[in-house]
């Protein structure tokens, strides 16, 4: 059973014990049988250092996706004073310098693939939009982390990023960004209205999810009764109404999927990608999906997201679905709400499963990179310290006492960072022609009149297969 993140970030920050003192029979003093401290869990490192180096790294700049990988100075804020220990400690570790190029509207990372193909080695990490990454890995322009000496997806500092689900061909050309706090901010989550369920008399559901019992059902029965005609006119509209749920397009309808223990596109035993989409629990989950969404009790936003987040801020609808780095924008809320998982879509799927949106930076080392040990010691020390000062800190500042209000979702946060699925599907298929058309399934039967699957999947499974097909031929 997986262990919460705060557990490990304790592990990675300390793993030091000592025993009490044990009084025998013989009179033995408690000094002599006092245990050793254990050595700390760290990194597998050369013994060497870097005599100053430079490691230049290419980054996203979005207001929405910049996990700052650099700061200037200390200023007393807690997450901006962590980067810049992590960035210290770390220079002063492999003696290194850093230096962070950002280019404006580049998320694309088009700068540093004009610098790749000019067979330059002026950067040695890319920190890009994940559907930008995987095509300049098509066009042979990244470096496989297996190439990459001292990364080791398998330690507790990568918890929850390991990229070996997108490895098609058992080549890893992308990597979860695991170096910033954004990819803590990615994943989606729930928010339920602590005053509705008071005023409705009704049970947290925070029980339900330790339990195991969060499930769609149970999601549909509390959403039922938490909706009302607030007006009286009979209709039920988000601007004037109380809604059970509240969804974007882009949210619950895609995120849905993940939650039946499936993936759109999974990495075979021969390293190959192959479809997964099309089951009968799929068929089954969209037609009970839409018909709740169908309901007077449910609302999906297209577009423009101003009258849900009104509802949400005054206080009219009992659940509503957003990522993290949304949720962190609540903290000047007055409704008193508590964060949960997305439910299961029943109790047969194992734990929580989070969907990350390929909205979400990944990480990527150039191919005209000469030295992989240098760029791997590098990588995997900044890993390190972030989990021991960073992550810790995006939670203080972030969500602890300004967004969470209860250690209950404090609980809840370490479920969704370490429940995060990253699907082949949602995140490789629609960076080649035709692969979008399932990519973003929930999405595209939004806009279907009937959402249908079966329909909409024989429609377009050709088209798709070709994308999968293009795929396999590129990098496996």
């Amino acid at each position: 059973m997986k262990k919460r993140i705060l557990s490990l970030l304790l592990l990675c920050a300390m793993l030091s014990a000592c025993g009490e003192a044990a009084v025998t029979d013989d009179t033995t003093t408690a000094a002599d049988t006092t245990e050793p401290a254990e050595t700390e869990l760290r990194p597998t490192l050369p013994d060497k250092t870097f005599d100053g180096r430079t490691f230049t790294v290419y980054t996203r700049d979005s207001a929405n996706h910049n996990g700052a990988f650099t700061t200037e100075t200390e200023t007393g804020d807690v997450l901006n004073d962590a980067i810049f220990r992590r960035m210290q400690t770390v220079s002063e570790t492999l003696d290194v310098t850093f230096e962070e190029v950002k280019k404006t509207g580049d998320g694309e990372g088009n700068g540093a693939k004009d610098a790749i193909l000019s067979g330059d080695d002026a950067y040695q990490l890319l920190i890009i939009f994940s559907r930008s990454a995987i095509p300049m890995a098509g066009e042979e322009l990244l470096m496989d982390w297996n190439d990459l000496p001292y990364v080791d997806f398998d330690q507790p500092w990568w918890v929850g990023a390991n990229p070996k689900s997108l490895a098609v061909g058992n080549k890893i050309f992308v990597s979860i960004d695991n170096l910033t706090h954004d990819a803590l901010g990615a994943p989606a989550g729930m928010i339920f209205n602590k005053d509705l369920f008071d005023q409705y008399n009704l049970t947290y559901p925070y029980q339900m999810v330790k339990d195991g019992k969060w499930t769609m059902d149970r999601m549909i029965e509390l959403a039922t009764q938490l909706s009302a005609d607030l007006n009286g006119d009979s209709e039920l509209k988000l601007t004037d109404d109380q809604f059970g749920v509240a969804a974007t397009e882009w949210t619950c309808p895609q995120n849905v999927f993940v939650t039946t223990g499936q993936t759109i596109a999974t990495v075979n035993a021969d390293g190959l990608l192959e479809l997964t989409l099309n089951t009968p629990r799929t068929v089954e989950m969209y037609e009970k999906y839409f018909t709740f969404a169908e309901s007077d009790c449910y609302s999906i936003t297209k577009g423009d997201v101003t009258d849900m987040n009104n509802a949400v801020r005054a206080g009219r609808v009992g659940f509503a679905e957003m990522s993290v780095y949304a949720i962190s924008n609540l903290r000047d809320i007055d409704t008193e709400f508590g964060i949960i998982p997305q439910p299961k879509y029943d109790e047969s799927v194992e734990g929580y499963r989070v969907n990350v949106g390929g909205h979400c930076n990944f990480l990527a080392v150039p191919k005209t990179v000469t030295d992989p040990e240098f760029v791997s010691a590098v990588i995997e020390s900044i890993c390190f310290e972030n989990q021991k000062t960073v992550i810790p800190a995006f939670r203080e500042r972030v969500l602890e006492g300004k967004v969470v209000r209860d250690e209950e979702s404090m609980e809840m946060l370490d479920i969704i960072f370490e429940s995060r699925v990253y699907d082949p599907g949602h995140l490789i298929l629609p960076c080649f022609p035709g692969g979008g058309e399932f990519a973003d399934i929930g999405n595209k039967l939004v806009y279907r009149p009937d959402h249908n699957f079966s329909s909409y999947y024989a429609a377009n499974e050709k088209k798709v297969q070709s994308a999968v097909d293009k795929i396999n031929e590129t990098f496996a």
